[in-house]
C-alpha cells in the first residue's frame, strides 16, 4: 500500500496544492507549490542537509521544462540586511557564495576541502561593478590555493585570467595554443 497527503490553500478563489506527498515504491515524493509562475518554496534554514546512503545519491537537479532556449539558473547570493527595507551597501571583496568539494582525508579522518568555486564582488561601486571568479583547489598540504582566476581588467570590457599559483607551477595545453589568432604548435619566440 502507497499512502498520500496534500495541504492546499486558496488561491484566486480556488484551491491549490501547497504541498504532495506520497509513496512511489522506489521512495516518497514531495512536491512543494503549484508550480506557478512566481510560485516559490523558501526554506528559511541555516543549514539543509541532503543524505542519501544510495551509491550514486544523493542528485540535486534544477530542470526547466518550458519549450524555449532558456535554461534554469542558479543563484547564490549575498544580500546584505535582507531583501527589505533594512539592505545594507555590499562591500569591495564580498564573497557571492562558493562551491565547495570536500572529502575525508586519511588517518584521521578528517573532513577536508579539496575543491572550491567562489565568486568575488571584486569592486562593488555602482556602475562600475567589477567581479572576480576563483576555481581553487588543495595544494599539496591541504591549503586552498586559486589554480584559475578570471576578474576584472582595468578597462571597461577587459577580463583577465591568472592560470597556475606561483612560478614553479605548470600549465599543460594538449592541443593548440592561439595567441592573439595566431597558433602556437611548437615553442615559439
Amino acid at each position: 500500500e502507497d499512502g498520500r497527503l496534500a495541504f492546499q490553500v486558496a488561491e484566486g478563489g480556488s484551491l491549490t496544492t501547497a504541498f504532495d506527498a506520497y509513496g512511489g515504491g522506489l521512495g516518497t515524493i514531495n512536491t512543494f507549490g503549484n508550480g506557478g509562475l512566481l510560485s516559490y518554496s523558501n526554506f528559511d534554514s541555516s543549514l539543509v542537509f541532503f543524505t542519501s546512503s544510495t551509491a550514486t545519491a544523493p542528485m540535486v537537479s534544477v530542470s526547466n521544462y518550458t519549450d524555449d532556449a532558456n535554461g534554469p539558473s542558479l543563484a547564490l547570493q549575498n544580500l546584505r540586511g535582507g531583501i527589505g527595507g533594512s539592505k545594507t551597501d555590499g562591500s569591495d571583496n564580498d564573497s557571492c557564495g562558493a562551491i565547495k568539494f570536500d572529502a575525508y582525508d586519511d588517518g584521521t579522518p578528517t573532513a577536508t576541502t579539496f575543491a572550491k568555486i567562489e565568486g568575488i564582488a571584486k569592486d562593488v561601486s555602482d556602475g562600475a561593478e567589477e567581479g572576480k571568479l576563483t576555481l581553487s583547489v588543495a595544494s599539496h598540504d591541504g591549503e586552498i590555493q586559486p589554480g584559475l582566476t578570471i576578474e576584472s581588467g582595468d578597462a571597461e570590457d577587459e577580463v583577465d585570467v591568472t592560470i597556475g599559483n606561483g612560478a614553479a607551477s605548470s600549465v599543460t595545453v594538449p592541443g593548440k595554443f592561439v595567441l592573439d589568432s595566431v597558433s602556437l604548435t611548437n615553442v615559439q619566440t
